[in-house]
């Protein structure tokens, strides 16, 4: 059994290396995201390497790859309806004073610039049917009287038009989901509100109406809903409506957030949040529930992770004298822990662990649960996971029956939601 443990002890150590590995550039930032048609992967900019390059993962935050490698900060990446190419904005081109905007395949492949302005064009955002594109340019020949105006053309960069003419600033339109509408901001009355209109430039509808900056909307998939930011009440946080500007409602409190995007099924929410000057990538649902770091971007304090995961093995040894299984089992997943003891490998449901423990704690008493040395942490860099090696003096009685043992184990933690989950024990006894 020494052997088996040992074994498993250095594949765990294993394990938390290679997750390790992806973590160690830190303190960047991420943001700029979209996702697929098919809600399977996000598009999103990012300056780990310390420029600013388009990137795509998978919607768990999982296996980024870079898809832009040049100098200047590309951004805005934007997916074609059909999930084939994307759109984006670079200044990569001559001395990099312009900004242009250029299409690439999905994988990063055939970069090739669609426009040749002067100035800064960028923000795209594909018309449902792929056929059109809009974007945002200022343009440097306006001079000292430089405005954001919104622009639509071919998805070649063909025949460009502009939608906005008065003398505000207009930004980061978005098609509505049937293509009959354009939403964006406009500071038009001194502060940035919510506006629609046609996609022809015409019917200017406003949605918003007061004295703070609304910005960086976004349609749901069904086009009933918008979400958008807004500093109304003191800060940064997102906030859902009717499409009509009707039943404007509060999602979020306590967030500093620059952009949110509604995920393909209506089911999520993806958004930039900037933390001490820099931004990761967060997603709740709808309501503004269940939210979650996609991707963490600042260094992790390891040691109060260290102290995390002792409170839980204080918590467990609580739980052995008070036998209470309802708080042993309270840091395991609901498909249960996969436990190897005695050479055999086994996973049982939370559930009837639970029900197993609850009959086993009516006889058992215990008096001794105790560290016979401080127990071993190591934590992954980006705390995603862990591993603790206990070794304790057992005495208990069962059914009136008294017994000594001492129990070394190995536990497998994996955070979820930022919790620490046990998902994994090795376990064995002398």
């Amino acid at each position: 059994m020494k052997r088996c443990l040992i074994a498993l002890l250095f594949g765990l150590i294993i394990v938390v290396s290679v997750v390790s590995v992806s973590a160690q550039e830190r303190n960047y930032s991420n943001g700029h995201v979209n996702w697929s048609p098919d809600g399977k992967k996000i598009a999103f900019a990012s300056d780990r390497s310390g420029d600013m390059e388009i990137y795509v993962m998978n919607r768990d935050g999982s296996n980024a790859v870079r898809l832009t490698d040049a100098p200047g900060r590309d951004a805005h990446p934007a997916f074609s309806p059909d999930g084939k190419r994307i759109a984006f904005q670079s200044p990569r081109a001559g001395s990099g004073k312009d900004t242009n905007i250029y299409l690439m395949n999905a994988d990063g492949s055939k970069q090739t610039r669609i426009t040749n302005l002067k100035g800064f064009a960028g923000v795209p955002c594909w018309s449902p049917d792929g056929r059109k594109i809009l974007f945002q340019f200022e343009a440097d020949s306006d001079g000292d009287n430089k405005r954001w105006h919104i622009y639509v053309m071919n998805a070649d960069g063909s025949n460009m038009v502009r939608l906005t003419n008065d003398s505000a600033n207009n930004q980061v339109p978005r098609w509505s989901p049937d293509g009959s509408r354009i939403l964006y901001f406009s500071d038009i009355t001194g502060k940035n509100q919510l506006y629609l209109m046609k996609p022809d430039g015409s019917g200017k509808t406003r949605l918003t109406d007061n004295s703070y900056d609304d910005g960086a909307a976004a349609w749901s998939p069904d086009g009933k809903r918008i979400v958008f930011q807004s500093v109304r009440n003191g800060h940064r946080e997102i906030y859902v409506m009717n499409a009509d500007g009707s039943n404007q409602t509060q999602l979020t409190n306590g967030v500093n957030a620059f952009e949110v995007v509604w995920s393909p099924d209506g089911r999520k929410l993806l958004f930039t949040n900037m933390e001490r000057g820099k931004t990761d990538i967060f997603m709740m649902d709808p309501d503004g529930t269940n939210m979650v770091r996609v991707i963490r971007t600042q260094a992790v304090d390891l040691e109060r992770e260290k102290e995390e995961l002792l409170k839980l093995h204080r918590k467990d040894r609580r739980a052995h004298f008070e036998t209470d299984a309802e708080s042993l089992l309270s840091d395991q997943p609901e498909e249960g822990l996969i436990s190897v003891r005695n050479g055999k490998i086994s996973q049982t449901k939370r559930t009837d662990t639970r029900k197993m423990f609850e009959a086993y704690f009516k006889d058992a008493k215990y008096y001794e649960w105790d560290d016979l040395e401080p127990p071993i942490i190591r934590i992954s860099n980006d705390a995603s996971m862990a591993w603790m090696i206990v070794r304790l003096r057992v005495r208990r009685t069962q059914a009136d029956k008294e017994e000594k043992f001492v129990y070394s184990g190995i536990m497998t933690y994996e955070k979820r939601d930022g919790r620490w989950i046990k998902i994994a024990n090795v376990s064995t006894f002398e």
